[in-house]
């Protein structure tokens, strides 16, 4: 199957069946990844492939510290254009992740063998806070929340570290336990010393913000009950031809592999 494109939302249902987009200042869609995985995977499969065929992994393509064009093209064409055992589909860029169609030029697709199951991994934050729909001025925010008050978003989309969780320096745990993403600058991240390199500097992120974290302080009552969401996907699709080419996913990561880079606000003049 060669998937030539895609749309995403985030909806709700009201009281009477009807679907609606939810407002980002409900909920905030931080990023999504979707592996849509063909009938051939298993958990033996390495990279794009499983065997018997020839695989590739992630880590064989070269990272922007050591690659050039050629290195980079050298990897990629050994995909090749037949088609592979597991695509990915994936964005981060805030609002713009709706209401934006994500796809290829004429010819070229995202080609998988016999797609059979999709391992979705959204990361959604509950932006109500406890002040109802809009009016994002009323809401509370924890002490590490970065926005100015006033300000025209929730500051709870920055994933703020609040007084719910126990960092321990010596042993480098967050609520007892490691972070689940390790902290891992180098080169020029870690020369600059960012904020977000190390555990004793750290203010707020994905290491602060998984699977049903509050993200208020521990005096600051969190709203009752749940919001039920849905994230939607609409893909667009053909039979792959003889000329369909694959696309590839190329990622340009500022923050190299520790996986965030804080921009520290400046100093009061």
């Amino acid at each position: 199957m060669a998937i030539t494109g895609y749309e995403v939302d985030t909806v709700r249902f009201d009281a009477d069946g009807n679907e609606e987009s939810v407002p980002s200042y409900d909920a905030y869609n931080h990023h999504y990844v979707f592996f849509m995985k063909g009938s051939n995977w298993t958990d033996a499969c390495v990279g794009f492939f499983c065997p018997p065929q020839d695989s590739i992994t992630v880590s064989s393509l070269p990272h922007a510290d050591a690659a050039d064009t050629a290195k980079l093209a050298k990897a990629t064409a050994r995909l090749g254009d037949s088609p592979l055992d597991i695509q990915m589909f994936s964005e981060g860029n805030g609002n713009e992740y709706r209401g934006s169609f994500h796809g290829g030029p004429v010819g070229f697709a995202q080609v998988i063998n016999s797609p059979s199951r999709l391992q979705p991994f959204i990361h959604l934050i509950n932006t109500r806070g406890g002040g109802g729909r809009g009016g994002v001025g009323s809401r509370l925010l924890p002490r590490e929340s970065n926005a100015a008050p006033g300000a025209r978003y929730s500051g709870l989309i920055e994933c703020p570290c609040t007084t719910r969780r126990r960092f321990n320096l010596e042993n480098n745990t967050i609520d007892g336990k490691p972070p689940e993403i390790a902290f891992n600058c180098r080169n020029e991240i870690a020369a600059q010393r960012n904020p977000s390199c190390s555990l004793a500097t750290y203010r707020g992120g994905l290491r602060c913000c998984s699977h049903r974290m509050t993200l208020l302080d521990e005096d600051q009552p969190d709203a009752p009950g749940e919001d039920e969401f849905f994230f939607k996907m609409r893909f667009w699709f053909e039979e792959a031809g003889a000329g369909t080419r694959n696309l590839f996913r190329l990622l340009w990561m500022t923050e190299d592999r520790n996986n965030e880079y804080d921009i520290p606000a400046c100093k009061p003049t």
